[in-house]
């Protein structure tokens, strides 16, 4: 870092700390005036005439005279382009703002290289925004992936349609884009303020980016980009419901492969249509997606509509920490796009899961402890950052000449697909499902069936037996607790009747798909139990209940079930996908060996279990 960069990141910290702490005022509020502030002075450094911010004039000003100076001031970032709300305030008191003129007085912005003063300005924003709006930040080291995977250089039009603060834009502009070539749009007036100042800082002119509505303001720019960057607001609380704007994008009037009247639309949707019509062809997306839009069935309509636009470059799962520091756990991946154009050929997408971002869930950077190898002292001798992001962009870098992937592997992605996250392509299960299609394996349904039907509650007794997934067992597949509910107090995902010899496994929870996956047999003391509709409830059919037990917990099972999950709060799968599960033939040695496992663990689990009790009522006893 230069000299340069810490005396400007300096002051800012100072300017922003000082009012923070004197004023009162919220820090995003503060972040607003500093910024207004700063586009003002590097405007007026061009107006010889203008002396509002010189340092000579600031120290003639009686105290008297600052509320007229302040307004002044006001009204000039507001003719000029600054500000562009017309009745617009000062968020802080004009002592404050008068000590921070002074403080940016003594610069010259038009001395310091943009690389410098969009450093600083990179530390105002992280200082300020981060934690408090993070709505408009997104992790730096999502933007550098973005950022290295999209191939930008100097003379790439890059646009960010949801540039918040302009993170995107400083990132494209350190990656070699030039500062004239970078665009941006924000509907936030505050915030897209700080990113019109970031442009110009880097040497481009404020009016590269535009506040307002993206869906409306930006039609004269489409299909002149050759790279979209962006992190747009998503979440189905916040769907886009203009009918106006709906009627412009396909995807709103798109249904099961049929037109309809529009229909609101989550924005992220909405920005990936965006996106495409403001790319000229073969130009380049580079988003972050929350998951649900590449595993959920009902965003399949939107996966096969950019199909028939785009070709899948790649898709990098995100640890789920990554969001976490800025106020949400949606689950994130990153994907590239490149918009289909005549020369354009569709090949295999690169899938990789990110396995650490850098830092924890309270945003503290991680590092990995490097020791040296060839001595016994414990004397740390490097720090490097905890993430695999940076080898994870090489690898894309150098798919061309590298086929001996590390990080990720390469997947066919066609409209037969059915999700595009990267846990649903790693390489060991799709060699496992590969030899399973090659061998012939059957599905699950051929070995028993799934009942759906559901309890009619006007048919039930007042007090009924009741499973949840946490009265199961996981270690022994045992059925530990039995609860005796009146009717009334059922709850509302009690759904099946179990009989003695079906079989009931869990396809909801953190654990599905892991060792700690509850399976069990319900045996006769259980006859007509019902159970939780996060079980699937299996009755055999050609094997017998040990047997189906024993693969339900075997290696083939799991990594099936783990592959086919959805969501991240509550993981889960579908009942109608669990019984196009593959298994082993009939006749592999297999189906005898687990049910023998299967015998052999209830024995175990029944002495064990008589033990103790035994040591309970002893206990008792004593």
């Amino acid at each position: 870092m230069s000299i340069d960069t810490r005396k400007l990141q300096k002051a800012f910290t100072d300017i922003s700390n000082h009012i923070y702490v004197n004023d009162g005022v919220l820090k995003d509020r503060v972040f607003v005036d500093i910024v207004r502030l700063i586009g003002t002075k590097m405007l007026m450094e061009r107006n010889p005439t203008q002396k509002l911010l010189d340092l000579e004039y600031l120290d003639s000003l009686q105290i008297l005279e600052c509320d007229a100076w302040a307004q002044e001031l006001l009204n000039y970032a507001i003719v000029s382009g600054v500000e562009e709300n017309s009745n617009a305030k000062w968020n802080i008191k004009e002592s404050s703002l008068y000590w921070a003129a002074k403080e940016i007085s003594i610069f010259n912005f038009a001395n310091f290289p943009a690389d410098v003063k969009g450093e600083a300005f990179q530390t105002l924003v992280v200082n300020n925004l981060r934690g408090d709006r993070g709505e408009y930040f997104t992790p730096e080291p999502l933007v550098s992936t973005l950022c290295k995977i999209t191939d930008l250089n100097e003379s790439c039009r890059t646009i960010d349609p949801a540039c918040g603060s302009g993170g995107f834009l400083y990132g494209a502009f350190r990656a070699g884009v030039s500062a004239t070539n970078l665009f941006g749009s924000e509907l936030s007036n505050d915030v897209g303020g700080a990113a019109q100042t970031r442009v110009q800082i880097l040497g481009g002119i404020r009016d590269q980016v535009r506040i307002g509505d993206a869906f409306k303001s930006l039609e004269d720019l489409y299909g002149t980009f050759d790279r979209v960057l962006m992190n747009p607001p998503f979440g189905s609380r916040t769907k886009i419901e203009n009918v106006g704007v709906l009627s412009n994008f396909e995807l709103s009037t798109l249904r099961h492969g049929r037109l309809h009247d529009p229909q609101p639309l989550a924005p992220e949707i909405l920005f990936l249509e965006l996106a495409m019509k403001l790319l000229r062809p073969g130009g380049i997306v580079g988003t972050v997606i929350p998951d649900g839009v590449l595993q959920n069935s009902t965003s399949k309509f939107v996966r096969d509509w950019l199909l028939r636009n785009a070709n899948l470059i790649a898709v990098i799962s995100c640890p789920s920490v990554t969001f976490v520091p800025y106020g949400t756990g949606v689950k994130t991946s990153l994907i590239m796009l490149e918009k289909k154009s005549k020369s354009a050929k569709a090949s295999k997408s690169y899938m990789a899961i990110s396995k650490s971002v850098g830092y924890d869930p309270r945003g503290k950077t991680k590092y990995l402890n490097l020791m040296d190898e060839n001595s016994n002292s414990d004397t740390l001798m490097d720090f490097k950052v905890d993430e695999d992001l940076t080898d994870i962009a090489n690898e894309i870098n150098s798919l061309n000449s590298n086929n001996n992937l590390k990080f990720g592997c390469l997947a066919e992605i066609t409209s037969q697909s059915l999700r595009w996250d990267a846990e649903f392509y790693q390489k060991q299960d799709s060699d496992l499902l590969a030899a399973m299609d090659q061998g012939n394996y059957p599905l699950l349904s051929a070995v028993c069936d799934l009942v759906s039907q559901k309890l009619q509650r006007k048919n039930l007794n007042d007090v009924q037996q009741y499973i949840a997934i946490a009265d199961v067992d996981s270690r022994t597949s045992q059925i530990v607790n039995i609860q005796n509910l009146e009717l009334k107090d059922l709850p509302s995902r009690a759904s099946y009747i179990a009989r003695k010899g079906d079989v009931i496994t869990a396809l909801a929870g953190a654990s599905t798909g892991t060792y700690k996956h509850a399976s069990a047999i319900i045996k006769g003391e259980h006859d007509g139990v019902i159970v939780s509709s996060g079980f699937a409830l299996l009755r055999p059919t050609i094997v017998n209940s040990h047997q189906l037990l024993g693969f339900l917990r075997s290696e083939y099972f799991l990594r099936q079930i783990f592959r086919l999950r959805t969501g991240h709060a509550i993981p889960a799968v579908g009942h109608n996908v669990l019984m196009d599960i593959r298994i082993p033939p009939l006749d592999d040695s297999l189906w005898k060996t687990w049910a023998d496992d299967i015998k052999e663990l209830d024995t175990r689990a029944e002495n064990l279990f008589k033990f103790a009790d035994s040591i309970r009522v002893n206990l008792d006893k004593s």
